[in-house]
């Protein structure tokens, strides 16, 4: 059980999974997303057409840069995933064995072991890829990137620093629980309070930590942010 000193971080029906294909599950569900997009680019673009001013035209560049660097997410590669019956507020998911990126690090706060996880990590990952997932023990924190499609340890050159290694996170089934906003450490120690609460109530046996998964980098405003929580649960519970 999670204490104060012990966090692992990434936020039911025992009915059969729905297989659903992970490019028309991540559709519906980036549908409101993708509509802060839109809207954006939408109202730059009919502000030119109207107008057919110069000026419009680069309100419109500017106004799909910004959408860009605010919803990195929408344009960066996640894995895939089988979607099953949610159970109150959380989601329930199947992912496959992955292949991450990874360090440990001791810092006095969350914020400062991302960003320097982020600098150890960014030079060993062919591409960005979401979410990255964090955990942490005490004053040491694990901060893990997934490695694109199609990576295989075989195919990965050796860490240049010894303190980054490649791994593989076994398949797992676990129980999602979605959040927005800021956060720390101690919400984050909420937040693993109420995704065990809610698995309990939903009679899911836990069989890990909770993991946190952050989709967005610091940049992005706290209100469209996608940060969830992953309880790793029995297959059969």
């Amino acid at each position: 059980m999670i204490t104060e000193t012990s966090l692992v971080t990434v936020e039911m029906s025992q009915t059969a999974p729905v297989k659903t294909e992970n490019a028309m599950h991540r559709s519906s569900r980036m549908a409101a997303e993708a509509g802060f997009a839109t809207a954006a680019i939408a109202t730059a673009g009919g502000l030119y057409a109207l107008t057919k001013k110069p000026w419009a035209s680069l309100g419109a560049l500017v106004g799909f840069g910004l959408v860009r660097w605010q919803m990195t997410r929408l344009f960066t590669q996640a894995p895939e995933f089988v979607d099953e019956v949610p159970a109150g507020l959380l989601e329930m998911r199947q992912y496959p064995e992955l292949l991450v990126a990874q360090t440990t690090i001791k810092a006095r706060s969350w914020r400062e072991a991302l960003d320097e996880g982020f600098i150890r990590l960014v030079d060993h990952v062919p591409t960005m890829t979401v979410p990255v997932i964090s955990t942490v023990l005490g004053d040491e924190y694990t901060i893990a990137f997934l490695l694109p499609e199609g990576a295989t340890l075989a195919s990965l050159p050796v860490p240049d620093d010894v303190r980054v290694i490649f791994r593989r996170i076994p398949a797992m089934r676990v129980a999602v629980m979605r959040f927005e906003g800021a956060y720390d450490g101690a919400s984050l120690l909420e937040r693993c309070k109420e995704i065990y609460r809610y698995a309990q109530v939903a009679s899911l046996e836990a069989v890990g930590e909770p993991l946190f998964a952050g989709y967005d980098p610091p940049s992005t405003l706290p209100l469209l942010r996608r940060q969830e929580l992953w309880l790793p649960v029995n297959a059969e519970s």
